[in-house]
């Protein structure tokens, strides 16, 4: 027993290693649509000057934030026709965004394309409006068995090799939450109270240590950042002062001067976003920090992890 709850807690790390790097290729409305299903929709996923276009902005407000008024943008899109076979109402994300802003007007939309879906689709379309009508298709896919068994009230055949087999890095980040809802459907029909216990506490400590991280690394890069910036200062005074003279830097210094002058008049223009970006960047460098530390860690782990199944397997009687 203990070794499965090892091999559970390794099952459950490797779908959130998927879902980590899944997440560094999606587009925002990828990312929102996740978010809202994991239930963490709230305003500090995305800075809002990092939302672009139109839909970006629907997105945001359906999925994370509802203090955004969007509805003249939602009818700017109901009245757009569908250009060279693009429209919102071909495109999952998009439909459940302008559902959840109006689902009167959408409904005839989504029945549309509930009838021609995928079963997972369904599934996802499921979690956002119980209340339609679904016709489960026939599974085509990995996933689709998956989410068959997912919908299954008793007979449920999901077992822990049906979802490594499923894994892999070509998954979309929405077949991702499929299988974590299909580990945690597994845990409940083969409930492990220690492990559950373990899971929570392993959960509580990621975060507690996770948040410690990354403080410290944030503190540790703005001390090295204030450090060099001192060091420039300081050595720039010292060559101004000692080489005014004998190197005529009187017109360099009165150049940069005007220079610096001119970029604070003009910093009002951009300041704005590339304030946003440049902080996005710095919580995505700590991050990527905070990752690698786990990785080095963790990796040390699953050699112990493996060491021991090892010897499990050779201490079998054959």
């Amino acid at each position: 027993m203990e070794f499965l709850g090892l091999f559970n807690m390794g099952l459950l790390l490797e779908i959130d290693k998927y879902i980590e790097e899944k997440k560094k290729g999606s587009s925002n409305k990828e990312l929102f649509f996740y978010e809202f299903l994991t239930g963490n929709n709230t305003d500090t996923v995305i800075s809002k000057d990092s939302l672009f276009t139109d839909m970006d902005k629907i997105t945001f407000s359906a999925f994370i934030s509802k203090k955004q008024d969007v509805i003249s943008l939602v009818k700017k899109e109901q009245g757009k026709a569908p250009l060279m076979g693009l429209h919102y109402s071909k495109n999952i994300i998009e439909i459940l965004a302008m559902g959840l802003h109006d689902l009167p007007f959408e409904t005839q939309n989504l029945t549309n394309y509930i009838r021609k879906c995928s079963l997972k689709e369904q599934y996802l379309i499921s979690k956002v409006f119980p209340e339609l009508k679904y016709n489960p298709s026939e599974p085509v896919d990995k996933i689709d068995k998956i989410v068959s068994e997912l919908l299954k009230n008793g007979d449920c055949k999901l077992t822990a090799s049906s979802i490594i087999d499923t894994l892999s890095p070509l998954l979309s980040l929405n077949d991702l939450y499929i299988l974590k809802c299909a580990f945690k459907k597994l845990c409940s029909l083969h409930p492990d109270r220690k492990l559950e216990s373990d899971l929570n506490t392993f959960i509580s400590l990621h975060n507690n240590l996770s948040s410690h991280l990354e403080k410290k690394y944030k503190t540790r890069y703005k001390i090295i950042i204030f450090v060099s910036a001192l060091a420039f200062t300081l050595t720039t005074s010292f060559i101004l002062i000692t080489y005014w003279e004998s190197h005529g830097l009187e017109p360099i210094y009165t150049a940069l001067a005007l220079a610096v002058k001119l970029l604070f008049m003009l910093s009002p223009l951009f300041f704005k976003k590339t304030r946003a970006y440049l902080l996005n960047r710095f919580n995505d460098f700590v991050s990527n920090s905070v990752k690698k530390w786990y990785s080095k860690k963790l990796g040390k782990v699953k050699s112990e992890v493996d060491i021991i199944a090892n010897n499990r397997e050779n201490d079998k009687p054959s």
